[in-house]
């Protein structure tokens, strides 16, 4: 995978909803209900090509192929 460091990507991962909580905190929250639940849904919100906010859906109630419903905090 290539790297770009101002890509989407690298914008995504270096930010955290919290900002008393450095990123690796929260993705490694992330990461971590990934390997206990089988899925981690994270929704971001960008404005004008800016990510603006981003939160981490503590439960998911259900997903298929075409939907996903979360509960967010």
């Amino acid at each position: 995978m290539e790297w770009f460091e101002n890509s989407d990507l690298a914008n995504v991962l270096s930010f955290s909803p919290n900002p008393l909580e450095i990123p690796v905190v929260f993705w490694a929250n992330v990461t971590r209900a990934m390997l206990k639940d089988g899925v981690a849904v994270v929704v971001p919100r960008w404005e004008n090509g800016r990510l603006i906010e981003i939160w981490f859906a503590k439960k998911t109630i259900s997903w298929t192929a075409e939907r996903v419903e979360i509960m967010i905090d």
